[in-house]
């Protein structure tokens, strides 16, 4: 019997490697999940949350490892205003995917890292569990959308991996982050400290 494929709302999509969309949850995910949508987050709770989530990567030739953070700010810009949106206007049974293209400059040569995420809030937590994490993109010829397709699904992230903050935890795996969801109160006084400390 054929599957009936998940219903799919777009929020934002360039056809491209960038969007947000809600996505309905099949039956199995609903039973696992304790998912409380719709939810209001405001642009400067869900920024700082975003924004706490690091991966590590371990550089080639060195036996060292690097930390950063997986949501730039170019990518905070954009992503924000669109996920508020859509766990806004989410339906009880849906959850929220999203993509976007981190650009790693190399000097002139292009390295394009793509991440793909599904997300969804149970109780005070958001969970975000990352299908691509930082997944270096073949660039070389993905204009037409057939193309952009297979770049993403061929997108593989090498030798990184989720960091977690004081704080967070993993889910049901190492590729999973919780992230525990400050009151907007909180979130606005600590950015309203953050202004007079710098203003002093």
């Amino acid at each position: 019997a054929l599957t009936e494929a998940a219903k799919t709302t777009y929020i934002y999509t360039d056809r491209r490697f960038h969007f947000v969309k809600r996505v309905e949850m099949d039956k199995g995910e609903l039973k696992e999940r304790q998912v409380t949508h719709p939810y209001t987050f405001t642009d400067l709770q869900l920024r700082d949350m975003l924004a706490s989530v690091k991966f590590s990567r371990q550089l080639v030739f060195k036996k060292e490892v690097q930390e950063d953070a997986v949501f730039n700010q170019a990518n905070l810009d954009f992503l924000v205003p669109h996920l508020v949106q859509a766990f806004k206007e989410s339906q009880p049974k849906e959850e929220i995917v999203f993509a976007f293209i981190t650009h790693l400059s190399k000097f002139v040569v292009r390295d394009d890292r793509l991440t793909i995420v599904r997300s969804w809030v149970e109780g005070n937590t958001l969970h975000l569990e990352f299908r691509k994490l930082m997944a270096k993109v073949d660039v070389t010829n993905y204009d037409k959308l057939g193309d952009v397709n297979q770049a993403m699904n061929r997108a593989e992230g090498l030798r990184v991996a989720l960091e977690l903050a004081p704080g967070q935890q993993y889910g049901r795996s190492t590729d999973e982050v919780l992230l525990t969801i400050p009151s907007a109160s909180a979130v606005a006084s600590a950015a309203e400290k953050s202004k007079v400390e710098k203003a002093i």
